[in-house]
């Protein structure tokens, strides 16, 4: 159980403490999505009724994205740890 009152829920700060570069969710509020994007996590609202049908689309949207990144010369740069290790 969560500290996040009266459910199962995980509170936003907890998932980010995880360190995230991508999240797939369903049914998620506009303002949780915004403060991930916010945070530089690559967020895919999945709008489908199979686990198969959401894996798809994020395949989808990935390759159009590397299409898109390809045209416009942008480079992908994983997020590294800021703590000297």
């Amino acid at each position: 159980m969560s500290e996040h009152s009266g459910g199962f829920r995980c509170p936003l700060g907890k998932i980010l403490q995880l360190r995230l570069t991508a999240l797939i969710t369903y049914g998620m509020e506009s303002r949780a999505l915004s403060i991930f994007r916010q945070a530089g996590v690559a967020v895919l609202r999945a709008n489908a009724s199979t686990v198969r049908e959401v894996i798809e689309t994020f395949r989808m949207s990935l390759r159009n994205w590397l299409k898109d990144s390809v045209k416009l010369n942008i480079r992908f740069r994983p997020k590294t740890s800021s703590s000297g290790g």
